[in-house]
């Protein structure tokens, strides 16, 4: 586990330039849903392992969309780890993907402790180097500024609604530039 922490430090430490930069990258059509089924595939074990109820509502079982999948992947794993460590044994947390006619709305829902009200309207600062005394156990404080910086980059938004004591849920949206079913 320290490697991993390390390891996903010195990613997140990487990001920091792109984080003070315009958000941009390339996007290509890919399967929104099979990524949001394989992310989710890739977490349950260890869900599991957690003692947590992992699950995903995807109205499609494929969605063709353009997105930037590795950028995409990386703010799911950042959301599914925040929602992993706010959460207690027996919590539940869902992986959602809901389609309309102009977005992609991308969810995480836990049932775990939740984010005080102030610091709920800072969540996504990359504005001074983050509190440690407010930060989640193991966390860095990057996470959330970097699924801001990947939701902009794709022409997005990203905003969390929250509850001290029932959790929270993180929703990203994307415009939806639909290629269609595949």
């Amino acid at each position: 586990q320290s490697c991993y922490r390390i390891l996903r430090l010195v990613s997140n430490l990487e990001t920091v330039p792109q984080l003070l930069e315009p958000a941009s990258l390339s996007l290509c059509d890919e399967d929104v849903a099979a990524l949001c089924y394989e992310v989710w595939n890739n977490c349950y074990a260890l869900a599991e392992e957690l003692g947590l109820d992992l699950q995903y509502r995807l109205e499609r079982e494929h969605y063709t969309a353009a997105i930037h999948s590795q950028a995409l992947r990386r703010l799911l794993l950042n959301l599914l780890s925040n929602a992993f460590k706010a959460t207690p044994r027996d919590g539940h947390i869902i992986l959602s993907l809901k389609i309309t006619s102009a977005s992609l709305l991308l969810s995480v829902s836990d049932t775990g402790r939740g984010i005080p009200l102030q610091q709920l309207e800072e969540l996504f600062d990359f504005s001074q180097v983050p509190d440690p005394s407010r930060l989640l156990p193991g966390g860095t404080g990057l996470g959330l500024p970097i699924c801001q910086w990947i939701a902009q980059a794709h022409g997005g938004s990203i905003a969390a609604v929250s509850t001290e004591g029932k959790g929270t849920t993180v929703t990203v949206a994307l415009p939806n530039r639909c290629s269609g079913v595949t």
